[in-house]
């Protein structure tokens, strides 16, 4: 006698196909819930630990300026490259302390034995900007090492920026402090995806400085404060959270301390 034959049918079969597309579906679902929340941790480390480091490279200039341009005061960074320069709250080239998220400085030489001369500028008095520019117009503008790449879902976001030129022609000592009368200043990206200042429910003020009398008796201290925001995933990571900054106080150790070799 035959023995019955076992196995599926076609109606057991779809039966099982189906059930398979189910977990098979569960598991991709898993596997890309697990692989964006990873995305994002690596971009919030990324964000925080750049940002932290900016903060602490101006923190850094401050301590050692021999100057520190006062709110109320004009600059005007020139035309050459200008959209390294760009105000992104007003659309042009100057700025004007105490109004603008901008940081300038005076820093004393880094050798006062060496005469100042474009070829010893260790010998020179030094000029340092820090001021934020729209994502989209830097990289624009930039090349290079310089531009940190197009970024579509985050072309509002700002980048901070650090201006530096040398007083060849001039000193800056015994005088009201100007701008260098040079025009090769060098614009370098300090830090990327900078939370705009202005964003509605989540403003800052960038640099305050102290004391409160500060346009008129000049400043004493500067309180730095930083956040960083990027849109990934199409959803926005915004440091340390959705309103605060990160904030150094730091005050300057050679204010008006002539150097001597």
């Amino acid at each position: 006698m035959r023995g019955k034959q076992s196995g599926f049918t076609l109606l057991e079969l779809l039966v099982v196909i189906a059930l398979l597309g189910i977990v098979m579906t569960a598991l991709a679902s898993t596997f890309m819930s697990g692989s964006q929340a990873t995305t994002l941790a690596l971009s919030r480390a990324e964000l925080q630990q750049e940002t932290v480091n900016a903060e602490q490279l101006i923190a850094s200039r401050v301590k050692e300026a021999y100057y520190v341009f006062p709110p109320g005061q004009t600059l005007v960074l020139g035309s050459s490259s200008a959209n390294l320069r760009t105000n992104p709250l007003t659309g042009n080239t100057t700025w004007t302390v105490g109004t603008h998220p901008i940081l300038a400085l005076i820093l004393p030489p880094r050798n006062p034995a060496l005469t100042c001369a474009a070829s010893t500028n260790d010998g020179c008095y030094r000029f340092f900007a820090y001021y934020p520019v729209k994502r989209s117009v830097w990289v624009a503008g930039s090349s290079g090492a310089a531009n940190p790449g197009d970024d579509a879902a985050n072309g509002e976001s700002w980048v901070l920026v650090e201006y530096r030129d040398y007083y060849y022609e001039q000193s800056p000592v015994g005088s009201t402090p100007t701008l260098p009368p040079t025009a090769g200043s060098d614009a370098n990206l300090l830090s990327d995806y900078i939370a705009p200042t202005n964003t509605a429910g989540a403003t800052y003020t960038m640099f305050n400085y102290l004391p409160g009398t500060a346009a008129t008796t000049g400043v004493t201290g500067v309180r730095i404060s930083l956040a960083t925001g990027r849109v990934v995933n199409g959803k926005l990571t915004r440091l340390p959270d959705a309103t605060g900054t990160y904030d150094m106080t730091v005050y300057p150790l050679n204010l008006g301390r002539v150097a001597v070799p």
